[in-house]
């Protein structure tokens, strides 16, 4: 299965991309993931248009990732926060197109105590 909604909203680039290989040969059909960002990000020409690419995350590998760089941290500071956020698979895209600062405007820890469950992230240059 594979899906990309996307939007472009005052410079604030917002898509969601979605490759299931275990259905599909989306690999095959459309590309990787990244090869899917590429697309949209130059569809749109690049940081002619887009000033900002926007995240939000409560579930997949950005959010486990996210997690797994933060877990050994009890109370993460913001700027801990921020390099969890670029370390990501989005955050990696977003650094390799020249926006290599992020900004957390939400967070949501899990409940149980084991990490985030929402995370809302902005990179910028």
């Amino acid at each position: 299965m594979f899906w990309t909604p996307y939007e472009l909203d005052n410079g604030e680039l917002y898509l969601e991309i979605n490759v299931k290989k275990e259905q599909y040969n989306c690999m095959y059909d459309y590309g990787s993931g990244g090869i899917i960002f590429d697309k949209i990000f130059d569809a749109f020409e690049g940081k002619k248009n887009v000033k900002a690419i926007l995240g939000t995350w409560v579930y997949g590998s950005n959010l486990e990732q996210f997690n797994k760089y933060l877990k050994s941290i009890k109370s993460p500071t913001q700027q801990q926060l921020e390099a969890a956020a670029l370390s990501t698979f989005t955050g990696k895209k977003a650094i390799s197109k020249g926006y290599t600062k992020a900004t957390i405007k939400r967070v949501e820890k899990d409940k149980s105590g084991n990490g985030y469950k929402s995370v809302e992230v902005k990179f910028y240059y």
